[in-house]
């Protein structure tokens, strides 16, 4: 999958699904530097984070055209369910503290938070409009 920019070097408005393989192959290039190190560290923690979750949104500087950005936020979609989501919330502060690159929130499906931070990010810190990416769980 090929994504594409607008001139401000951020990604077309909307919210573009992709798998965590697309993400990788999209924004792990030019191959050295932070935005490498920061497609290993995405990848590693997805792959953590999967089995505790429905999905991620995935923003900040390195979905953008950046040649070395500075991190990755993730916004964590979590089942709303309560045994399920008390106990994937232990896991993932857990797994949140070896990922120092990765700023990481987490909502419950639906919620309010969930729909307020989705909004929040389709939006530069210009006031334009911008793209975001989400990666739903495998199947």
């Amino acid at each position: 999958m090929s994504l594409k920019f607008k001139s401000r070097g951020t990604l077309r408005p909307g919210i573009h699904n992709c798998s965590i393989q697309d993400v990788l192959d999209q924004f792990s290039k030019p191959g050295y530097g932070s935005r490498l190190h920061r497609s290993n560290s995405l990848n590693l923690f997805h792959r953590e984070i999967e089995p505790f979750i429905l999905g991620l949104y995935i923003n900040g500087s390195y979905i953008t055209m950046k040649p070395a950005p500075n991190d990755v936020d993730v916004a964590i979609v979590l089942p709303s369910k309560p045994p399920i989501y008390i106990a994937a919330i232990k896991q993932l502060e857990t797994i949140k503290l070896r990922y120092k690159d990765i700023h990481v929130f987490w909502y419950l499906e639906g919620s309010t938070g969930l729909r307020n931070m989705i909004s929040y990010w389709r939006t530069d810190r210009d006031g334009y409009p911008k793209g975001i990416i989400f990666v739903e769980k495998s199947k």
